[in-house]
């Protein structure tokens, strides 16, 4: 195990280093083929503008890597960031950070100064690094994305997906990194949409839900492990996946956004939560350019 600042960020090119990302993605999603991007697609996407970063811990194994390729998204050019993997046994260091950030400096060297993906709306650790960390917004929410997917993280449940805008020259994002973790916690008033409780065998149960709400500020909680809830009842976590595909839905298409996603921890407990705003109709004001 190493820490961020033992390892190194840097692009791969190579046929050898890109068959390595293929084993990689084995490690990370499980072994089928099925979901490994090959290496043959890696190159014609980097000879097409696209990038493949790899994270090396000291000893130069490849640890984690990020893929992304040339996309249109809205009538504009984007950097679409396709996958971000980390080894288990690296996880929660920053190097998913790292790699965004690097992936972040090559896209403004293209010019290019939007890069979008999704990532799964339950998963706290991705919607922290996503939203909180790289001061990403979300406004649109894909109903089951990729259809059915059998790899060791998605089984089991439709693969619905919030879409990331990551405005790179944005004030925004330049004040996160600027602060990096530590930011001041929210002083406006936020409206509670949902109402959490365990059940007798101590899985965490969306019991109710609020959609007739309209404070410009809401909260919207979810699972602190989804994966851990999944591994202890299926039931549970198809119920989150209901509940809160509604939820954004249903706000998003009144204009909310999510502008920020965090976990605390009261009387032992954890919660996360993400915050949603309702601004004056012009989504812009989220992400304005820096002066």
């Amino acid at each position: 195990m190493s820490n961020p600042t033992t390892i190194t960020i840097r692009k791969i090119e190579k046929p050898e280093g890109l068959i390595e990302c293929e084993w990689l993605q084995k490690e990370i999603w499980g072994p089928s083929e099925i979901f490994v991007v090959p290496s043959h697609q890696l190159i014609a996407a980097i000879k097409s503008g696209g990038i493949v970063l790899g994270a090396f811990n000291p000893e130069g194994k490849l640890v984690g890597f990020c893929y992304g390729f040339i996309g249109i998204w809205n009538k504009k050019l984007v950097l679409y960031s396709h996958i971000l993997g980390v080894l288990k046994t690296y996880r929660s260091q920053g190097i998913g950070y790292q790699l965004k950030l690097e992936q972040r400096k090559y896209a403004l060297e293209q010019s290019i100064d939007l890069i979008t993906w999704t990532f799964d709306p339950l998963e706290s650790a991705n919607a922290y690094l996503n939203i909180h960390r790289l001061g990403g917004i979300s406004r649109t929410y894909y109903v089951n994305f990729y259809g059915a997917l059998d790899d060791e993280l998605n089984q089991g449940l439709a693969s619905d997906r919030l879409l990331v805008e990551w405005y790179l020259n944005s004030k925004r994002v330049a004040a996160r990194e600027a602060v990096g973790v530590k930011r001041e916690h929210k002083t406006p008033p936020y409206s509670q949409i949902t109402h959490v409780e365990k059940d007798k065998i101590g899985c965490i149960r969306l019991i109710d839900y609020k959609l007739n709400q309209t404070n410009n500020r809401l909260l919207l909680q979810i699972p602190c492990n989804f994966q851990n809830l999944k591994q202890t009842s299926i039931e549970a976590t198809t119920e989150w996946r209901n509940k809160t595909r509604k939820l954004f839905a249903h706000y998003f298409s009144q204009g909310y956004v999510v502008t920020d996603f965090l976990t605390h921890r009261t009387s032992g407990e954890s919660a996360s939560f993400y915050f949603l705003e309702k601004g004056d109709g012009s989504v812009s004001e989220f992400y304005s350019e820096k002066k």
